[in-house]
């Protein structure tokens, strides 16, 4: 269950990063990015301490690190519109 989570939270997420780099300067479901980018970063986090196996781990900490991508694109594109 938690591979299947993890996985989609992974592929949303980066669908989502794929669209802020296509999309130049846009704030489009700006509320459901934030709300998708934090939910997957404090999942990867709490899974990542739980460390059941090596394969989620290491697919938890891919997540981790995509998320973190994914939120350093929403405060630039938030960024890049107010200013």
């Amino acid at each position: 269950m938690r591979i299947i989570i993890l996985s989609l939270l992974l592929i949303i997420n980066i669908i989502f990063i794929f669209h802020d780099v296509t999309q130049s300067l846009t704030v489009s479901f700006l509320s459901l990015r934030i709300i998708l980018a934090f939910l997957t970063f404090v999942l990867s986090i709490f899974l990542l301490l739980l460390r059941v196996n090596k394969y989620i781990t290491l697919l938890t900490f891919i997540t981790l690190i995509i998320s973190l991508i994914h939120i350093c694109f929403i405060a630039h594109s938030v960024y890049m519109y107010i200013y």
